[in-house]
């Protein structure tokens, strides 16, 4: 029988998916970086949803050098390995994670920002930041606020109003930024960055905005890597637009140094973090809880579909799910503890191989079942005792994590280990459903019911070229995640191209959160529905500069 809150969650989940929201459209970059991102952006708009040559085909492939990339991962997590001071024996790139998570102050002014891991799925959608007058310093006649307009509704048309003698309010700064639900921090391109890839973006001016509240005293800087980059800045304060709703007064690190091939190759100007509240920076509010806070959707949610293919062809949804965009039932799954947008993992299989060591289900009553056994035996039990254990036993418990910003699977080290054994790299042309059989992810939806989710090695499997002799590599990293939040696996872009995901913060309370996945609907007429509701969003730019 479900608890009467489970029972609450699912009607609202119902609700949710009967409401389409407000949809606005994501770019993915591609690491072909601004050429092919105009030319996704000329064909979209065109109303040409077919894809050229060298993106379709069987398997997803990648370009050589994000290829070499992941084979020289998968080298080093599979050869390289270290004694851990304590002496246990952990691979190269475990290590470079632990010695990531024991750096808490990177420069030492900062303090230093959790993110899941460096993001390497990058979809990115509009974001305003600040206000300005137009024309600068201008009234209206009556005296009342001036009327807001869209700034890129305004382009070449400033001189027009100066000449009227109008005045609007418009944007300080619009900007690309990336969407991602494994960080919860919100940051944006700042105007005295003077870092080269600063330099060939759209940036912030919090002087020239009227609507900016000054940095927060005494706040530290803060600093997050990102793979291999890393961004640092003060915080302030201002008011931002993003989808359908205004957020006022919302902090924010703002860009002042930039550092890596990551923000060098892409036209990134920002990154909102979706993640749950317990990863923010100390002292700063997430930009949803001020969303929940002020009250600005009307469903606590957002929603993600991404495409396989086409890198124009993506939504995030605001405050309910469109039903155009995905088939079948939708399931809701209970976030199992509120840091990361994760849920409880069952089973991994790699066809019909149980990975976890697991051949039954875990009793869900397990450590209730524990404590029951401690106070009817002899054994003193506190009631701190007794919540330690039950955290102890929830952290032990094996989660998949779904993430906006990692393009692979992931898994921790020894589990990836057994992961390559079965699934090797080999010739795209030679692989087989018995050479490489499908994987099978379960969960449990909110009614404790099992859900399956398989993905044969079209989806698994990424080519280095469009060539019939390309080599295949498993879309699998390992990524071991801190002990108090492991273990877990990683579902990234891979995931959400097959499916509409859902991260659903209910009443607020990050204790109540869900996450709902349903099977994505494909093909042309979705691509179309999707260019009709957002016909008025302008065109993703890149700012003109010397590559």
């Amino acid at each position: 029988m479900m608890r009467p809150w489970s029972a609450i969650l699912l009607l609202w989940a119902q609700e949710a998916a009967c409401t389409a929201g407000h949809v606005v459209r994501l770019h993915r970059l591609d690491p072909g970086g601004h050429d092919e991102m105009r030319e996704a952006e000329e064909r979209w708009h065109r109303g040409d949803f077919s894809m050229p040559e060298r993106v379709a085909g069987k398997y997803w492939r990648l370009p050589r050098h994000q290829a070499l990339s992941l084979l020289e991962h998968h080298e080093v997590a599979m050869a390289a390995s270290s004694v851990a001071d304590d002496g246990r024996r952990v691979s190269g790139a475990q290590r470079h994670f632990m010695d990531r998570e024991q750096e808490t102050s990177i420069p030492e002014r900062a303090q230093a920002v959790t993110r899941l891991m460096g993001i390497s799925s990058v979809h990115v959608g509009p974001l305003a930041v600040g206000t300005k007058l137009v024309p600068e310093n201008c009234h209206t006649a009556d005296g009342r606020p001036p009327a807001y307009v869209q700034m890129t509704a305004l382009e070449g048309d400033e001189a027009a109003l100066l000449q009227a003698g109008s005045c609007v309010a418009s944007d300080e700064a619009s900007l690309q930024v990336v969407m991602d639900s494994g960080s919860t921090n919100l940051w944006v391109a700042e105007a005295t960055c003077r870092s080269a890839p600063c330099l060939k973006h759209n940036r912030y001016n919090c002087r020239r905005s009227t609507s900016y509240s000054g940095s927060i005293p005494p706040a530290p800087e803060l600093s997050i890597e990102f793979g291999t980059g890393e961004i640092s800045g003060a915080q302030g304060v201002d008011d931002v637009r993003i989808g359908p709703v205004t957020v006022k007064t919302q902090d924010f690190g703002m860009i002042q140094e930039e550092v890596g091939e990551v923000f060098s190759k892409n036209p990134i100007e920002g990154i909102v973090g979706l993640g749950l509240p317990a990863m923010a920076a100390q002292g700063t509010t997430p930009i949803m809880e001020n969303i929940i806070k002020q009250k600005l959707l009307k469903r606590n949610l957002i929603a993600f579909y991404f495409s396989r293919d086409n890198p124009s062809a993506n939504g995030m949804f605001w405050g309910g799910i469109d039903p155009n965009f995905y088939t079948g039932p939708m399931e809701t799954f209970q976030v199992t503890k509120p840091y990361y947008w994760s849920t409880g993992l069952e089973s991994f299989k790699i066809g019909g191989h149980e990975m976890l060591g697991r051949v039954s289900p875990p009793r869900r009553t397990s450590a209730r079942s524990g404590l029951l056994q401690l106070v009817e035996s002899e054994s003193v039990l506190t009631a701190e005792e007794a919540v330690a254990l039950t955290s102890a036993h929830k952290r032990r418990e094996m989660k998949a994590v779904l993430d906006t910003g990692t393009s692979y699977f992931s898994a921790g080290s020894g589990l990836f280990r057994r992961i390559m054994r079965r699934l090797p790299v080999a010739m795209c042309s030679a692989i087989t459903s018995e050479s490489h059989p499908p994987i099978t992810f379960r969960m449990r939806n909110i009614r404790g019911e099992p859900r399956d989710y398989a993905f044969d090695n079209r989806h698994y499997m990424v080519a280095s070229s469009p060539d019939a002799d390309s080599e295949c590599h498993p879309a699998f990293m390992q990524v071991d995640l801190p002990p108090k939040e492991g273990p877990g696996m990683i579902l990234g872009h891979i995931f959400f191209t097959e499916h509409l995901v859902a991260f659903d913060r209910a009443d607020g309370d990050p204790n109540n959160a869900v996450i709902h996945v349903a099977r994505a609907r494909k093909g042309s007429e979705v691509q179309q529905h999707l260019a009709n509701l957002t016909r008025h969003q302008p065109k993703f730019r890149v700012k003109a500069h010397a590559d």
